[in-house]
């Protein structure tokens, strides 16, 4: 074995084990069972659902959801089980799919160093770690968006291969019906696709349009099936805040390091100058993917914007978080032109802001759930299936409570007929104070017995900590 291929293995040894390792990192962040309320929703719409009723429930809740990852994700728990452990790895499988991306096509490409930054970068960067372990779509929206915009780079000067062709489209339909904002990240894609196909050669420049109109049918369909156009110019959904551009650098950058939002700005602010000032170092078509990676989050929040102005929609930092995997591509191959140094600056502020990343999860993961075993104990041990929940907290965290108390039946303090409940078992979860209006207490009588300690899942907005009590509903005596 010579020299350079002794090298090479060494450096694919490298590569491979980073991916592993990184994986390996996001793993230990799954083992418990804190759910936040949007991933509760993943959890009941896949649970509770058949594959035509998680499609049904998409269409009743008029959300920016899609039903096919929810099918995916059904698919994979129907396969590896029912535990949350494996919810969350499902997430994980979207990043290592991204990491993947960063080894074989973005190694292939840019080479070595790019690689290995890119690789750290979508796995532990603040924002992408969160969502790497957060049972959502993200994970896997990133990957589809990262893979289509290498593809696009890639197919450029090679349109007459046919297999790139359906790949473009299978990627495209996949991420639409995942979620609807990837549409935009598309939309800069075929476009940067369509501009360079067409100044190199015209005629191919037709099937850039025919693949974006196929894979954009079916999508067109959804959203009239769906109804989604009543909701445009309807005006903006009431009491939602706009979404300000700093608030996308500080979802992407901050962690629990001081100043984390102004070096994460910083440097992509240096990668933007970068990439112009040294454009001799790149490729022409190059500069200009490298750019538009760049610019595609800031520009895609300006769209997005505009459109939850004049729509019943909103959108929030997050979704802009697909788009994330080619931001950070466009970093790491700017940072790996400039020179050692700035590279290894580069490796320093990513390695330093992930490891802060991690510790900010790892405590929402483990230590905002300080009464999660003696709750588990308390509904296995006192409670049985068929036991009424009154719950005082906001009624949407009924969705939380659903997967703790799956074999139980939830109602809202503010839904309860006491009529209805009487002579069953009664428990009430007191997370707020809020207790029975007169009008429901109206010939009733209830005694309270308070079970010792302080119970809750995860801490979330006051709504997760509570009083137990069990309930004894009497007709009042004459």
């Amino acid at each position: 074995m010579g020299q350079k291929e002794k090298k090479f293995r060494l450096q694919d040894f490298g590569i491979w084990f980073l991916v592993l390792l990184c994986t390996l990192v996001l793993i230990t962040l799954c083992f418990d069972e804190g759910l936040d309320y949007d991933e509760a929703y993943s959890w009941h719409t896949t649970y509770r659902n058949s594959f035509a009723g998680v499609w049904q429930a998409i269409l009743d809740d008029h959300d920016t959801d899609i039903p096919l990852w929810y099918w995916c994700l059904k698919v994979w728990v129907a396969i590896f089980g029912e535990s949350w452990f494996v919810y969350k790895l499902f997430s994980v499988m979207g990043t290592l799919a991204t990491m993947i991306l960063g080894a074989t096509a973005v190694r292939r490409i840019w080479g070595n160093k790019t690689a290995v930054l890119f690789i750290i970068s979508v796995s532990l960067s603040p924002a992408l770690l969160h969502n790497s372990v957060n049972v959502r779509m993200y994970s896997w929206t990133v990957f589809l968006i990262t893979a289509c915009g290498v593809l696009v780079y890639w197919m450029s000067d090679r349109t007459r291969k046919l297999w790139m062709w359906i790949l473009l489209g299978f990627l495209t339909v996949v991420g639409l019906f995942c979620h609807y904002f990837t549409a935009f990240c598309y939309l800069f894609l075929y476009l940067f696709l369509l501009i360079r196909v067409f100044l190199q050669n015209k005629k191919e420049s037709c099937k850039v349009i025919a693949c974006g109109v196929i894979a954009l049918i079916p999508f067109l369909i959804w959203l009239i099936i769906f109804d989604f156009f009543h909701l445009v110019g309807g005006g903006a959904a009431p009491g939602v805040s706009k979404t300000e551009l700093k608030e996308i650098f500080q979802y992407l950058f901050e962690t629990e390091v001081e100043y984390s939002v102004l070096l994460g700005t910083g440097v992509f602010a240096v990668a933007i100058a970068g990439v112009v000032l040294l454009g001799k170092k790149f490729e022409k078509w190059e500069k200009y993917f490298v750019l538009m990676s760049l610019v595609m989050t800031p520009l895609i929040f300006g769209v997005m914007g505009y459109v939850s102005s004049v729509s019943y929609h909103f959108f929030t930092p997050r979704h802009v978080l697909h788009s994330a995997g080619l931001m950070w591509l466009g970093i790491a191959i700017v940072l790996s032109r400039i020179n050692v140094m700035s590279y290894l600056c580069g490796l320093l502020f990513v390695g330093s802001m992930g490891a802060s990343a991690y510790e900010k999860s790892y405590h929402v993961e483990y230590e905002t759930t300080p009464y999660m075993a003696e709750t588990k104990a308390l509904i296995a041990e006192r409670m049985e299936p068929g036991d009424i929940i009154i719950f005082n907290a906001e009624t949407s965290f009924g969705l939380v409570y659903d997967y703790y108390l799956r074999e139980q039946q939830l109602v809202h303090v503010s839904q309860v007929n006491l009529e209805e409940l009487a002579g069953k078992p009664v428990w009430f979860l007191d997370a707020t104070g809020k207790h029975l209006s007169e009008e429901q207490l109206k010939g009733w009588e209830l005694a309270y017995e308070q079970i010792d300690g302080i119970y809750g899942f995860r801490q979330s907005d006051n709504n997760t900590f509570f009083q137990v009590y069990k309930l004894d509903i009497k007709e009042p005596k004459e």
